[in-house]
């Protein structure tokens, strides 16, 4: 019995940059909401503006550590940034 992979790596590389930008969306509103700039929310997590933009476009896929830093200095739980549909 031969086992395949259920992914491609093209498969995997769409679903990735999917994610990344559905977590990002969820950022820029969570800190819109929050009244913050990406400067202020960089200089929250110890970071910069520009991370915080590639984040939010979905150009950079944070560790789970850095979701968690940006959850708590935006107040949330970091599964209010992980709670996205199936892609």
């Amino acid at each position: 019995m031969e086992i395949t992979p259920l992914y491609t790596a093209k498969m995997k590389a769409d679903i990735k940059l999917a994610i990344s930008k559905e977590i990002g969306k969820r950022v820029a509103e969570l800190r819109k909401e929050k009244g913050f700039s990406q400067e202020k929310l960089g200089f929250l997590i110890d970071s910069n503006r520009q991370f915080i933009y590639k984040v939010e476009n979905g150009l950079f896929c944070p560790t789970i550590a850095t979701l968690y830093f940006i959850a708590q200095a935006l107040e949330c739980d970091l599964e209010c940034l992980l709670s996205i549909k199936r892609v």
